[in-house]
């Protein structure tokens, strides 16, 4: 009897850890609050721009409105406007050679993901 209890107890546990970890295929990521407007934030990159532009992409399914850029270097923000679906624009500030560390974050009404709203770059 004790080794029928023993079994039954580890088919039990397997079971259970087999379905530990599953998700749904549509497990929104952390920081999500589901559809609508979500920026990200990057290092822009791009020819005609300094070392401290960055680019802010609406990866989202709705409308960013009031998209706007903050940098607690310089206390300044630089407001962006509305990003459709998809769409990216980019915030260049100044000539970002008096720092080697410039740390920005992007807001818009409705965010659904702020997990990928900061940027920190060292240049």
């Amino acid at each position: 009897m004790r080794n029928l209890r023993r079994t039954a107890v580890a088919g039990a546990m397997i079971a259970g850890l087999m379905t530990v970890g599953t998700a749904t295929a549509s497990a929104a990521p952390f920081g999500s609050l589901g559809d609508g407007p979500d920026l990200t934030i990057t290092q822009a990159n791009t020819d005609g721009v300094n070392a401290c532009a960055v680019r802010v992409t609406n990866e989202g399914d709705g409308t960013a409105t009031g998209v706007t850029v903050h940098t607690p270097l310089v206390y300044d923000s630089t407001n962006l406007g509305t990003l459709a679906p998809g769409e990216s624009k980019i915030a260049q500030y100044f000539d970002c050679g008096f720092s080697d560390r410039i740390f920005y974050f992007a807001t818009t009404a409705g965010e659904t993901n702020w997990a990928d709203n900061f940027l920190y770059l060292e240049l």
